[in-house]
């Protein structure tokens, strides 16, 4: 998890050496706005083909069921090929083209029609065009769409990468033998006793965690923290909940854990990093369970000045999580001027949090959002995650504020890249005066 005002942490991930090259990095840039406007002037050609040859042959490609009918046509057909007509961009027609079969039944019953040769041969030429394009870029449709996919250019979609995410999440599941249903991360920042300063209270939630087989060993959460230069320190935090068993790890919020909680080892790591680590469990449902973890960190700069403008909060995610939920609480005290940008940067190995990764190339094209949650209180109750509302109103109780106090951001995000950290990124309030 990440701490704001020149100071940031992250959890479950160790850094790593990063190797820049600007001008290959130039050059990737270079080939893949390259490869999408051949791939835009290729599938343009083809829809602008096939909507006149739609025209000549007096279809209209906005009713599928008549087109079907009128050229005796599936009409699971005819409504791809109305898909591929009215995309709002040529990118997001892709999806929709039919296979080489269906080009054929369609190109038959075409030529049934008198006075759409001409137009009939443009769509076939560019359907050759487009496909050696396919063939010397991608291979076939399917790693074409992949392509399009990570490089998150296809306008129309509301959620970049989210195919191949999901994939992503089934696979990493069946390869590590864990998954988690949600994962949570809540940040909350408030006054301190110093008006320069801030407190700042992280949590950290495993929802549905489970196992897929026998014999793993897992760390479920690591906390870092570390300057804007990268330079890591030691955490000072002060546990959220009084432990109940002296055998618990330090900051196990006991009791909103599962009954069932296995046992978790705190193990410490290079660069003052605190790893709690699934020592093992049943398999299966039978086993899966929830978990917080939690801590309070004192006199944080509150102000931005000319080396520290932002604050942000972040969290890891380095197992396969279904959804991720990351909200932000903020004292009404403190100006907040906009919802938290939202970055996700990936990491190319298991590890590697620091500033030094933050950087464009290795920040992924998704749009996700904050959105500030409604009410005051906020309303912060979620079908996500049993309990959650109550886990909010402990941490606000333990920072001696009340529910009314603040304003509420939040972010979810379906099947989150692993290895990756979220951030949620806000410019720190100016010095009064």
């Amino acid at each position: 998890m990440g701490t704001p005002n020149g100071s940031r942490s992250a959890t479950e991930e160790m850094p790593h050496e990063i190797v820049r090259d600007g001008a290959a990095v130039g050059l990737r840039q270079a080939n893949a706005h390259s490869l999408e406007e051949a791939c835009l002037t290729a599938i343009q050609e083809l829809r602008g083909a096939l909507i006149e040859l739609y025209a000549s042959a007096g279809l209209e490609p906005d009713a599928p069921q008549e087109v079907s009918r009128k050229l005796k046509l599936n009409k699971n057909l005819t409504w791809k090929m109305a898909k591929v007509i009215a995309a709002d961009d040529g990118l997001s027609a892709i999806q929709h083209l039919p296979g080489s079969a269906g080009w054929r039944i369609f190109y038959r019953a075409l030529l049934d029609l008198h006075g759409v040769d001409h137009e009939l041969d443009r769509v076939r030429q560019a359907m050759i065009k487009f496909d050696s394009f396919v063939s010397l870029h991608a291979g076939d449709r399917a790693n074409l769409e992949l392509i399009l996919d990570s490089m998150g250019v296809v306008r129309s979609s509301t959620t970049p990468m989210e195919a191949s995410r999901e994939l992503a999440f089934r696979g990493n599941s069946g390869i590590w033998g864990v998954q988690a249903r949600v994962r949570t991360a809540s940040g909350f920042v408030v006054p301190s006793v110093d008006p320069e300063k801030v407190d700042l209270a992280l949590v950290a939630g495993m929802a549905g965690f489970r196992q897929l087989r026998t014999g793993v060993s897992w760390p479920l959460f690591r906390f870092q923290t570390y300057s804007d230069s990268g330079v890591t320190r030691p955490r000072h935090g002060e546990p959220i909940e009084t432990p109940a068993d002296e055998n618990d790890p330090p900051n196990l919020m006991r009791s909103f854990c599962s009954s069932n909680l296995p046992r978790i080892e705190r193990r410490e790591r290079p660069n003052n990093t605190m790893e709690y680590c699934l020592a093992g469990g049943q398999v299966g449902n039978l086993g899966a369970f929830d978990c917080y973890f939690g801590d309070i960190s004192r006199g944080y700069p509150r102000h931005a000045t000319e080396d520290d403008k932002v604050g942000e909060f972040g969290s890891t995610i380095v197992l396969p999580v279904e959804t991720m939920m990351f909200d932000l609480f903020v004292h009404r005290s403190i100006k907040m001027p906009a919802p938290p940008t939202v970055l996700v940067y990936g990491h190319m190995g298991y590890g590697g949090v620091s500033p030094e990764s933050h950087t464009p190339e290795h920040q992924l094209p998704l749009v996700e959002r904050c959105a500030e949650l409604p009410g005051s209180p906020p309303t912060v109750a979620t079908t996500l995650v049993a309990r959650y509302a109550e886990v909010v109103r402990a941490v606000q109780a333990r920072l001696n504020t009340m529910s009314t106090d603040f304003v509420a951001f939040r972010m979810v995000m379906k099947y989150p890249p692993m290895p990756s950290t979220i951030i949620l990124r806000w410019p720190l309030e100016e010095r009064p005066g």
